[in-house]
């Protein structure tokens, strides 16, 4: 019976037991004859049927449900949008002359993103150039 007690402590604290195996060292730890070099291992699984044994008693509040917080919340947030939407007016009305103007600086701004960007463009073909050319002179394996 000892040799079989040190195998299930070695398969236990592997945790390679199984529920039966388990059971048998409960009832053989939680017994009067324990061998002495055993004895540190008791306590362990005295406090495990001390743990299995406690219950929680004291009731447990959960917080009620509210299903109306979400639609008006949502309403809310329509409304503002609804009222926000018509107070907004703009203050400022823009004659022809301004909107020809603003039109021509966004055109040249336009023209001038492009221009580096067709530079940029450049530099990249000199790339693809030079990666063609160095690709003929090295070995493939």
């Amino acid at each position: 019976m000892e040799l079989n007690i040190q195998k299930l402590l070695d398969l236990y604290f592997d945790g390679k037991t199984t529920t039966h195996q388990d059971k048998q060292l409960r009832t053989y730890f939680l017994g009067n004859t324990i061998k002495e070099e055993w004895l540190p291992y008791k306590s362990l699984f005295v406090g495990f049927q001390s743990s299995m044994n406690e219950k929680y008693i004291q009731p447990i509040d959960l917080p009620k449900k509210r299903g109306y917080s979400f639609w008006w919340a949502s309403a809310a947030i329509i409304a503002f949008l609804i009222i926000g939407g018509n107070l907004y007016k703009p203050t400022h009305s823009y004659t022809e002359q301004e909107a020809h103007e603003s039109y021509a600086e966004f055109k040249e701004n336009v023209l001038l993103v492009s221009s580096h960007l067709n530079l940029g463009a450049d530099r990249v073909a000199h790339l693809e150039t030079f990666n063609k050319t160095t690709t003929k002179y090295l070995k493939k394996e």
